[in-house]
């Protein structure tokens, strides 16, 4: 996670040292940028005691890529969302979605929430996340 298990510094992740207590434990502690480049990493690790372990595991992350799927947030940084903390927490929608849902607010309350939205800066927010997806060149 970016500002837990790694920095982002000139546009490159920087890990961090790892502190079991402030950080998560990770499931790698590898960071990988595909599929290819964990297999590379695991094949560099197959010994004669460990053959069948690794040889599964580059199996399953091969094929397992088949069926993901690409989610187009999936790992903005926390940059996009600098200087608007209300939308980064998602506070605001949290409130109003909950209230909405058990019933306290009714349906109508969903242009109030709009109209906050918009003015905490959701419009610079979106621009941000737009900058930075269309940075990746997908």
């Amino acid at each position: 996670m970016e500002g837990m298990h790694h920095e982002v510094v000139d546009g490159e992740k920087v890990l961090l040292p790892e502190d079991p207590a402030t950080q998560q434990k990770r499931v790698i502690n590898y960071d990988f940028e595909s599929a290819e480049s964990a297999n590379t990493y695991m094949e560099s690790l197959i010994d004669d005691t460990n053959e069948w372990m690794y040889t599964q595991d580059i199996r399953n992350i091969t094929e397992l890529q088949n069926y993901g799927k690409i989610i187009a947030g999936n790992g903005m940084p926390s940059s996009v969302y600098e200087n608007y903390p209300d939308i980064q927490s998602a506070t605001l929608f949290v409130e109003y979605a909950s209230k909405i849902i058990i019933g306290e607010y009714s349906i109508d309350k969903f242009d109030e929430f709009v109209e906050k939205w918009n003015a905490s800066g959701r419009e610079a927010v979106t621009q941000n996340a737009r900058e930075w997806y269309s940075s990746l060149g997908k």
